[in-house]
């Protein structure tokens, strides 16, 4: 688990996160690296990634949905499209106000979505408020015991959390951070003592993603860039889900998707 925080050294670390969201300077820069090395972001392992989490995702039609740090709002939207009534939580004004903008002109119904402003250390909803939880690299940013209390306290019993997040010990992660330089200073990508955290204390589900792929996408992304499921690609998928099944090296991953389930009523 991530190292114990006081409250003001929380609060102090909000603050420099939403003014290093003050604009769309981060997500810019990140797209441009996108660009760079596309296979990095769509390859046969991520497929398979982006399959599973789909398959927990299940369907969102009539459900009660808190996108737990929003951004800009493209995810927020295509849960609307999919029928979801979707509350967006960020702590960046700028990114809550392209949302509102982005579903304004989209002529949605106002009463299927709200977009707000907010420490997702301190949920400002009623206990029990939301059947489903959907957060996409923003664990990272967090003081996990207290972000994962507040996540327990707002799910409805029997309802479910996902999680997308980047991993932190990965080599050549490691150096792409140092070089890349578009990070603000309180990311921490998940190491292995906040993966055992999470799967003890919350028992949450973990599905990998990169350990083998992420030096064969950066190289493919380069000589066979018009071919994102090359026979490379696809071998360096196989040996990694051999891996994954042997849980080798799981924190050397590049990705993974979390799953988290809060106990029914019963404790089941």
């Amino acid at each position: 688990m991530s190292d114990p925080w006081t409250g003001e050294a929380i609060a102090a670390r909000v603050a420099r996160e939403r003014i290093a969201h003050q604009d769309s300077r981060i997500d810019d820069a990140l797209r441009r690296w996108w660009a760079v090395f596309p296979h990095v972001f769509s390859n046969p392992s991520m497929e398979n990634l982006g399959a599973f989490y789909v398959h927990e995702l299940g369907s969102v039609r009539g459900r009660r949905v808190l996108e737990y740090g929003c951004g800009q709002g493209d995810f927020a939207l295509w849960l609307l499209d999919q029928g979801a009534s979707v509350c967006g939580i960020d702590v960046s004004e700028f990114n809550i106000e392209r949302c509102r903008e982005k579903a304004e002109a989209r002529r949605l119904e106002p009463e299927r979505y709200s977009f707000m402003a907010m420490d997702a250390h301190t949920l400002n909803f009623p206990d029990s408020s939301f059947e489903l939880l959907l957060g996409n690299g923003i664990l990272h940013h967090l003081e996990l015991s207290v972000a994962m209390a507040e996540i327990d306290r707002v799910l409805k019993p029997g309802a479910k959390a996902l999680f997308q997040e980047p991993l932190g010990e990965n080599p050549i992660l490691k150096m792409y951070r140092k070089v890349a330089g578009i990070h603000t200073s309180d990311e921490r990508p998940l190491v292995r003592k906040d993966l055992d955290y999470l799967r003890t204390r919350w028992r949450m589900r973990v599905r990998y993603s990169g350990i083998v792929t992420l030096p064969f996408a950066i190289a493919t992304s380069i000589v066979l860039r018009p071919y994102p499921n090359n026979w490379l690609l696809r071998i360096a998928a196989g040996l990694e889900e051999r891996l994954h099944d042997r849980h080798t090296l799981d924190h050397w991953n590049r990705f993974a998707v979390l799953v988290y389930e809060k106990p029914k009523v019963d404790g089941t």
